[in-house]
């Protein structure tokens, strides 16, 4: 299983846009034995990110999927619309060798209330 260290943060609150979760990827690593022989590597590893806004903790259902190149170029984050944020996210992250590793995301992680429904935009500030 890769090892990922990230952080959540929210991002236009109170401002005319909708607010935006960012989820930033801090490090990555990967080991995988390819014919005998223990490889290990870092970011260059990560393939891509799949993201259920609103992940109901049965059914994984990706909304959102980010591949290597688009990570890479955006300085390993990514964002989404705050306001399609059930009471978990649901991420993701496999790597190259087709290993992945699952991160569930809490509403309170990202910095949204418990109470406030997914789609609830006017509770965000938008």
């Amino acid at each position: 299983t890769p090892q990922v260290e990230w952080s959540v943060s929210l991002k236009g609150r109170g401002e005319k846009s909708a607010a935006q979760a960012c989820l930033k990827i801090n490090q990555f690593e990967s080991r995988a034995s390819l014919r005998g022989k223990d490889t290990r590597g870092g970011l260059e590893t990560l393939s891509m990110l799949m993201v259920d806004y609103a992940y109901d903790g049965a059914l994984f259902s990706p909304d959102a999927f980010f591949y290597a190149n688009q990570l890479k170029s955006n300085g390993w984050e990514i964002q989404f619309p705050a306001g399609k944020i059930g009471e978990h996210v649901m991420v993701v992250f496999m790597d190259v060798y087709g290993n992945e590793a699952q991160e569930l995301i809490s509403r309170e992680q990202i910095g949204l209330p418990a109470s406030v429904r997914a789609g609830s935009e006017k509770e965000l500030g938008a």
